[in-house]
């Protein structure tokens, strides 16, 4: 802005002239005769003269412009208010042309908002097999796989223009000649195809809008006026919608009638209640006329105390407390109402807006075989038919035609699968679903390689990507085979363990064979123990688990997530490097690798490493490479630098490569990443052997199936796509892309959304695997082409086109496999025995005689049409903070408020339960939703929660965990099959707090995919302060044992004065402090044998007269049968079984309060008849150190068998840690 302006604004100031609304539009300005001056635009921004005024007035600018609101339709017609109460057309629908005709104000209004716009262009892919036959396919490619943006324009223009535009913008970016390039594949744009372009939607203008929570969205759908008539579309849980929601009446009476039949009320009461309401809200008595708001609904049910829910796009807009609850969902120009008690409940419960999924586990699937599908003859009864993809838009006009909106079921953001219709009685007299499907391209040649398989897959209409995966899946799981002990192994086991128990060391006539690690998730070596029947169903039940049917995929936490999965993967090595003559001249050779990605699976030969949520990003000090590696190595071009694409993570195999070579040194390698587990390097080639032999010879799915398979590999978001339709074009969700679907004389407006399911698992270690072997592949022809002296002209991802020199031809032909390892030693041979100085590591042999490559002359039909930049990857690696903020517990309790998690550790009987569950009483009124889970009902109960084991099935499992704060308790108890589940829920943002104690006992069974958990993999990992943000409170004083009790047990930990001392002496201490020898009720033992001997002895020792028996007969089949047992009101007993029934629960003591000929009753209401006592409960007199960790007992306690050869200073820790008194405690 000028001087001269500025002076203008000071004059006019000076002369106490206000801002005002200017002429032929709502911007604001200041105006002395015909001398104006702008200080707000049409677009409501303050212009830079109205920053000027704003600082020198010392005054706020008026509220001006219109593109803060809504545009508003009535009828065919849109407007904007103005000011004075004015309404100003934007633009009016032309039901002839099917189109918007934009007025003057409407084309200033729409040309200030823009949408972005999603293309896929369509394409023609010509191939090459293996066998040189060519091959055609059509299909469309997202422009971002071509390095072009989403475009965005203004919407003054109307729905073609806009298209045309788009396709215009498009077109002129598109590469001359082909768009894509890989391998033997060419990908030209198909001038005759279809494009797919959708329009992303955004939220209301409306001022003060909130586009996070939907808050615009929903201000249009509560004062919408329903009333019209009724659709036949899908709906959340449409089966509870009550029957008056589908009647059609020439009236607006919809609502006020199915408001009377939910509550039983009578209709003329309901619409008098409304009438009173709406003259509140809007001060109107029109209601009859133009039909009920969702609003006016809720303020009758808070002017009633109902409750209320409003339901929109399947998402809870509105809720309001009370009882009972109207429930309705507002679709179009209509409300329908739940008549189901239980769902109006249920909708209730759910929380308003967006709700965190998490990507469920794979279940099998419902959908029949695709045999018994029925073509589509245009008759709607219930049952699967199919359709080609390509006419299944005809098949949506069928339906909509005829008044009936079927579900679309999205293949992804673009592409439909499918169609369902639910049938009802009211809608066509007859009940059930009809689904119409889209058969994929060659799915009938997928059919039959599933038969030919024959490993109990049955085809139900997939693509080939998910079918190879399955495939791959089956195959890979049929590789493990149980191991069978001879009489000889057996022997030498029995020897080694002493004929005892390998857990308890008892002995025992019919110890049993249990697998170290468990089998079903295990493919090397099986290793076993021996073990008794009761440590081996204990062991069973509770050795870790994960829930995850996907042998492959590695999981990770946060973290490492961020720190790898999310960092730039090993990009294709697609270049040109000279320019090839026009008319190729002879001479020149091409050069591939044979079956890259195929073979690099084959014949790996690293361990496939498989990481779990444990395992960290570590810093290198030795010269020991990780399964994957991060090298720092400065880029300079990967035809000089054998395959390297510059700094990042490479498979072990690269690095290997790289070290050999002499590119990388070891000082460029920074970081790598272990996994836990491994699974044989071997087990990828009997399956995929046995999936190319099915296919039959040199078929073409073969090669496409499993790279398929790879291109799945290298998804690692998940998202789940729904297609929403409706007439009102407000109806879009936020986000959303838009498309309109014409179908006969109508049409409908259909808004795609994505939902990210939340995971932690990947298959990036894979993906890195193929990828990184590609590279060396390409890095090792670079190599003996550079040795003679070839001159390189193209690179495609696995091959090279060059021209040799005559007198030293490459001998890329010769190499096999087992060459590779010495290739240096072959092409630059040096003195006998001598190793070079850059040669800094050796490459893993490949002890095959196959060849890893083929060299033909090159025709004119192998030179790229593309013109690709040089492969360039880039990134640096961030490291994470890994150090604790210890607070004190006042501190930490504010953190939490704050909305920062807690870690809260402390010694057995510090009080961790009592100060979190102060923490939690403190959330939970602040509006929180709190759930607590622990490893043990008896843990889980006294925090006032559930087992982790349940909680994670339903939340986790079931993909839609449904509180703000998780707080799990005795975390030192958790297997890493829990922490795999539960570390998913650190990327949605929850709160967690943390508690436990590292002194007591590691889980039992704990391994992950075949290898043990080292016990203190938990405390030591990554995950821990990932989830515990790094916040921590130590708890230092005792709450529940005496000061001289709480002193002795406390220093058996490390730090702890007696932790150097020695088991044998730190028990001869402890026998000499606590001398109790009187009768203890409470009794901890090793074995099992031990703990039924004792509990039967005191059990009739104990017991008074007149004691109920419950007699079992028969012999024990397991250490935890039930036996006979002395009853009387007041005796304790403790739960048995695995899962909860009668009210029981595992390990929770019962004391109980009558015992009759027919019954026991339970202290708190439980009745059980004698056989379900006998099955659920046990005596508890004695229990083992390794079930009593979260317990506490009140009473004498005795810890025995202090001499036995498993006992340690952690079992002597926890066992005098779940006393309260010294003077009550004896040792024997």
């Amino acid at each position: 802005m000028n001087k001269k302006a500025k002076q203008r604004i000071d004059v006019m100031i000076a002369a106490g002239v206000s801002p005002t609304r200017l002429k032929g539009s709502d911007a604001q300005g200041l105006k002395v005769g015909r001398s104006t001056i702008k200080l707000i635009g049409i677009d409501g921004n303050p212009t830079v003269a109205g920053q000027y005024w704003t600082i020198k007035s010392g005054q706020p600018l008026p509220v001006g412009g219109f593109m803060q609101q809504e545009a508003v339709r009535e009828g065919n017609v849109e407007y904007i208010a103005l000011a004075g109460e004015r309404r100003g057309v934007t633009r009016k629908w032309n039901e002839a042309t099917g189109d918007y005709k934009f007025t003057k104000l409407g084309n200033d209004y729409y040309s200030l908002i823009r949408r972005n716009y999603v293309v896929a262009v369509p394409v023609i892919i010509n191939g090459k097999r293996k066998d040189g036959s060519k091959y055609t396919l059509k299909s469309r490619m997202p422009i971002e796989k071509i390095g072009l943006k989403p475009k965005s324009i203004p919407l003054n223009l109307n729905l073609s223009q806009r298209r045309a535009l788009v396709k215009q913008m498009v077109e002129g970016e598109l590469p001359e000649g082909a768009l894509y390039e890989v391998s033997d594949e060419a990908w030209d744009l198909d001038p005759d195809g279809s494009w797919l372009i959708h329009e992303e939607t955004v939220g209301s203008r409306r001022v003060g809008a909130d586009l996070d929570t939907n808050l615009a969205e929903s201000h249009v759908v509560l004062d919408r006026r329903v009333g019209a008539r009724p659709v036949f579309s899908h709906f959340l849980f449409s089966e509870a919608l009550c029957e008056e929601a589908f009647e059609e009446h020439e009236d607006k009476l919809c609502c006020p009638r199915q408001i009377a039949s939910v509550l039983k009320l009578e209709v003329g009461a309901v619409c008098e209640d409304l009438l009173a309401v709406e003259r509140a809200l809007y001060q109107t008595e029109t209601w009859e006329e133009v039909g009920c708001s969702p609003r006016m609904v809720l303020e009758y049910c808070r002017m009633n105390g109902l409750g209320c829910v409003i339901v929109h796009n399947e998402q809870v807009l509105e809720t309001l407390p009370g009882f009972p609850i109207l429930a309705f969902t507002v679709h179009e120009g209509h409300s329908y109402f739940y008549k189901s008690t239980r769902v109006r409940q249920a909708l209730m419960a759910r929380r308003t807006g967006e709700v965190t999924r998490l990507k469920k586990t794979q279940r099998a699937s419902s959908t029949p075989i695709t045999a018994e599908w029925k073509p589509w003859a245009n008759e709607l009864e219930a049952g699967h038919f199919f359709v080609d993809e390509n006419d299944l838009d005809t098949v949506r006009a069928w339906f909509l035609d005829r008044g009936k909106y079927p579900k679309v079921m999205m293949k992804d953001r673009l592409q439909a699968r499918g169609l369902m219709y639910n049938l009802t009685k009211r809608g066509e007299g007859k009940v059930g679903t009809c689904v119409v499907h889209s058969l994929p391209e060659n799915s009938g040649l997928i059919s039959d390689w599933l038969k030919r398989l024959d490993i109990g897959l049955e085809y139900r209409g997939e693509g080939l990507p998910n079918v190879a995966l399955k495939v791959l899946q089956r195959l890979v799981k049929g590789t493990r085979e149980r191991e069978w002990l001879t009489g000889e192994r057996k022997a030498e086991l029995l020897e080694a363990y002493d004929f005892k128990c390998a857990m308890c060391d008892s002995r025992s006539s019919t110890l049993e064979w249990d697998h170290i690690c468990r089998l079903s998730e295990s493919f090397g070596e099986q290793e076993f123990q021996p073990l008794c029947s009761a440590c081996h169903k204990e062991k069973t039940e509770k050795e870790a688990r994960s829930y995850d049917e996907d042998q492959l995929a590695s999981h990770f936490e946060k973290a490492t997530w961020e720190q790898y999965v999310d960092s730039p993967r090993p990009p294709p090595l697609v270049y040109r490097a000279r320019q090839v003559p026009e008319e190729l001249p002879p001479g020149f050779v091409i050069a591939d690798v044979r079956r890259c990605r195929k073979n690099a699976l084959e014949y790996c030969t690293h361990p496939l490493p498989v990481f779990c949520p444990l395992d960290d990003v570590k810093r290198r000090t030795e010269p020991t490479l990780g399964d994957l590696n991060f090298v720092t190595t400065k880029y300079k071009s990967f035809i000089h630098q054998l395959g390297y694409a510059g700094p990042g993570w490479q498979h072990r195999v690269q690095t290997e490569w790289l070290l050999y070579a002499g590119v990388v040194a070891w000082a460029d390698i920074t970081h790598t990443l272990t996994a836990t587990a491994h699974l044989p390097a071997s087990i990828l080639s009997g399956p995929l052997r046995t999936m190319e032999a099915a296919w039959g010879e040199d078929h073409a799915l073969a090669k496409q199936a499993v790279n398929s398979l790879i291109g799945l590999w290298a998804i690692d978001e998940c998202y789940s796509h729904k297609l929403r339709s409706s007439t009102y074009e407000a109806d879009a969700p936020s986000g959303s892309l838009k498309r309109t679907f014409h179908h006969g004389d109508g049409l409908v407006y259909d808004f795609i959304t994505s939902t990210k399911l939340v995971g932690n698992a990947s298959c990036r270690p894979l993906h890195d695997l193929c990828m990184c072997t590609e590279a060396v592949r390409m890095g090792q022809m670079l190599y003996a082409l550079r040795q003679a002296s070839a001159v390189v002209y193209e690179f495609k991802t696995d091959s090279i086109l060059y021209k040799p020199l005559k007198r030293t031809p490459p001998k890329l032909a010769e190499l096999r496999f087992r060459d590779l390892d010495t290739l240096r030693a072959q092409l630059e041979p040096s003195a006998e025995g001598a190793r070079r100085l850059d040669e800094r590591h050796l490459v893993s042999p490949i002890p095959n005689d196959a060849k890893p490559f083929r060299v033909l002359d090159a025709t004119k039909g192998d030179v790229m049409k593309t013109h690709p930049r040089l492969p360039r990857r880039k990134w640096t690696l961030e490291e994470r903070d890994r150090t604790w903020d210890t607070l004190p517990p006042d501190e930490g309790e504010l953190r939490v408020l704050e909305g920062g998690s807690l870690l809260c550790t402390g010694v057995a009987g510090t009080g961790k339960t009592t100060y979190l569950q102060g923490v939690v009483e403190r959330l939970r009124a602040s509006g929180k939703r709190v759930d607590i889970v622990s490893k043990t009902h008896v843990a889980s109960q006294r925090a006032g929660g559930v087992t982790a084991d349940h909680w994670v099935r339903r939340h986790v499992i079931n993909g839609v965990p449904s509180c703000d704060v998780l707080w799990i308790d005795e975390i030192s108890q958790l297997d890493v099959g829990l922490w795999l589940q539960l570390s998913k829920l650190s990327f949605t943002g929850m709160q967690f707090l943390l508690s436990g104690d590292f002194n007591q006992f590691s889980p039992i069974g704990n391994s992950f995919r075949g290898s043990l958990i080292a016990e203190d993999a938990f405390e030591a990992s990554g995950l821990l302060h990932t989830l515990a943000g790094g916040n921590r409170v130590e708890l230092l004083e005792c709450r529940r044992s005496d000061a001289e009790l709480f002193g002795f047990y406390s220093s058996l930990i490390a730090g702890g004065s007696r932790f150097d001392l020695g088991l044998a002496a730190a028990v001869r201490e402890a026998k000499a402090l606590l001398t109790y020898d009187g009768l203890a009720e409470h009794n901890l033992v090793i074995g099992h044998q031990k703990r039924i001997k004792l509990n039967r002895e005191l059990n009739q020792q104990l017991a008074p007269p007149g004691a109920i028996r419950l007699e079992v007969s028969g012999k024990a089949s397991h250490g935890n049968s039930a036996q006979t047992m002395l009853l009387w009101p007041g005796i304790v007993l403790i739960g048995c079984l695995a899962v909860s029934r009668h009210g029981i629960q595992n390990g929770v003591l019962y004391t109980v309060e009558s015992v009759t000929d027919e019954a026991v009753v339970l202290i708190g209401g439980v009745s059980l008849t004698h056989a379900h006592a006998k099955t659920c409960l046990r005596l508890s007199y004695a229990q083992t150190y390794a079930s009593c960790q979260g317990s506490e007992f009140d009473g004498p306690l005795r810890l025995h068998d202090t001499n036995h050869k498993f006992f340690s200073l952690k079992h002597l820790f926890v066992g005098l840690s779940r006393a309260k008194l010294a003077s009550e405690v004896g040792l024997v």
